[in-house]
């Protein structure tokens, strides 16, 4: 079984995601945590209001930037 996240990041591989979409024809009901969750990860996402106050996400491009890390006096930094 696919995680959600995996179902939408799926989804916006293929185009772009609504959150209507997402909620009635996915049932994700927490689509904004998982496209948080994915940002995390590294995903470039854009969120882009709709008049009708649903969202629509696109993913920027397919593959997630590596975080990249500097080391001072033993502490690891994310640049």
């Amino acid at each position: 079984m696919k995680t959600q996240r995996n179902r939408i990041l799926e989804r916006l591989k293929e185009g772009q995601l609504n959150s209507y979409e997402a909620t009635y024809e996915m049932r994700i009901k927490q689509a904004p945590t998982r496209i948080k969750e994915l940002k995390d990860r590294g995903y470039n996402i854009t969120s882009v209001p709709n008049k009708d106050r649903s969202v629509t996400w696109v993913l920027d491009y397919q593959e997630p930037k590596p975080k990249q890390y500097i080391f001072e006096n033993g502490v690891a930094k994310l640049i």
